[in-house]
């Protein structure tokens, strides 16, 4: 098996030092050629610079060894950008098409070229918050379903999850996993709300902006009107905010269907919201991202 140290990165690309001395080096190139070159031109790294899409595009540049692993790369990329533990790098390479880097992969395992360029996003992953909740809500085992608990009232109780949104695009998929679909007065509204927004509040006050599920309407910013369709059990809604400068757009989908837009004026900080009025009604997050 071939050692790491003795791969190195020249101007014909990735080769192996069969024999070096001060003035001459013989490398077998990767592709099959064998070539004659200055020790000097022999690199053990390559230069790779970053374009991180985040709260503040920057551009993050690193020497790395080419048979070194990346898994290390990522944790200097959150130590740099100082990002909470709920966002996660996804680093992409574009030659040709897209390349998603894993942990695993290397310069060399990729054949990268010396001054590579990559695009760094951030992924950004959520559960329900334990602590910013209303006590008629149960938060299973999970973090990520919720039900309203059998002897409450009915009225509407909220929980927020525990990240706040800023920037990018973010985008999660709630389930109804069980809803009684008999009573007029029962209602789910999915959306996001600031950190006043109160965990009994109603949908109607405050800084909410959602989708009401059952009454078909978009409620936030003194807005109440007609929007989107019923949603019944085992439907998925997605809910999509995506930043423009500091103003949120926000739009629904049912079951990969897109509802449309119904806000298009979201400030930032805020949190992604779940207010249910009906006892047993059960609800889950799916999914969540952001880029």
């Amino acid at each position: 098996m071939i050692s790491d140290e003795k791969w190195v990165y020249t101007s014909w690309g990735y080769g192996k030092v069969l024999e070096q001395s001060l003035s001459k080096a013989v490398v077998q190139l990767a592709w099959g050629g064998i070539g004659y070159l200055s020790p000097s031109s022999l690199q053990s790294s390559i230069h790779l610079t970053i374009k991180i899409f985040a709260l503040d595009r920057k551009t993050l540049s690193f020497d790395w060894e080419i048979c070194k692993n990346f898994s290390e790369l990522f944790t200097l990329i959150h130590k740099t950008l100082s990002l909470p533990p709920t966002v996660q790098i996804c680093l992409i390479h574009t030659r040709g098409k897209l390349i998603h880097i894993n942990s695993f992969d290397s310069p060399f395992s990729l054949k990268m070229k010396s001054h590579t360029k990559l695009i760094g996003i951030t992924k950004q992953s959520f559960t329900w918050d334990i602590k910013a909740k209303s006590p008629n809500i149960e938060l299973l085992d999970d973090l990520l379903t919720i039900r309203k608990k059998d002897d409450s009232e009915i009225s509407y109780d909220s929980i927020f999850g525990n990240v706040e949104l800023n920037t990018g695009v973010q985008e999660w998929d709630i389930k109804m996993d069980f809803m009684i679909q008999y009573d007029e007065e029962e209602e789910v509204c999915i959306g996001v709300a600031t950190k006043t927004f109160g965990f009994d509040g109603n949908p109607l006050d405050g800084e909410f902006w959602g989708f009401m599920c059952i009454g078909c309407r978009k409620i936030g910013n003194k807005i109440n009107e007609e929007y989107g369709e019923r949603i019944g059990n085992g439907d998925v809604v997605r809910v999509r905010l995506e930043y423009k400068n500091t103003k949120g757009i926000l739009s629904f989908a049912k079951n990969g269907v897109d509802l449309g837009m119904a806000f298009n004026d979201v400030p930032q900080k805020v949190f992604p919201v779940v207010m249910i009025n009906y006892p047993k009604i059960q609800v889950s997050l799916r999914k969540s991202m952001g880029f």
